[in-house]
């Protein structure tokens, strides 16, 4: 009878132990999940904050400019009237109203500047 009680509680505590691994491993990817979304959030923010200060600069004329920052490592390929940023395994398209032009790598500290109505975003 005693190790009929013992063997019960063996079969709870492995399902008890099952239950708690199913837990914490939906957790890990619900948490995975959240930060590559935020991270998605703030690259998206990022392009668009310089796609609208490239804009800016562009509507304002030759000589104007102005500084943003990213903490991510972009990489962009200049279009005739567009941007397109890449990051990671993402990548967004924006059009442009002047024609831009410049580093094919930023982050940090970023110049963007009218010359001459071409739009040069530079680190």
């Amino acid at each position: 009878m005693k190790a009929q009680i013992t063997f019960e509680y063996l079969i709870l505590f492995l399902v008890f132990i099952s239950i708690i691994s199913i837990v914490l491993f939906a957790i890990v990817a619900i948490k995975s999940s959240s930060e590559k979304s935020m991270e998605l959030i703030q690259f998206n923010s990022i392009a668009e904050k310089i796609n609208s200060r490239a804009d800016s600069v562009c509507s304002l004329g030759s000589g104007n400019k102005i500084a943003v920052y990213s903490d991510f490592e972009i990489n962009l390929t200049y279009h005739e009237f567009g941007i397109e940023y890449n990051y990671n395994n993402f990548s967004i398209a924006k059009k442009t109203l002047c024609k831009t032009e410049g580093d094919h790598s930023i982050k940090g500290n970023i110049l963007i500047e009218n010359r001459n109505g071409i739009v040069y975003i530079e680190k």
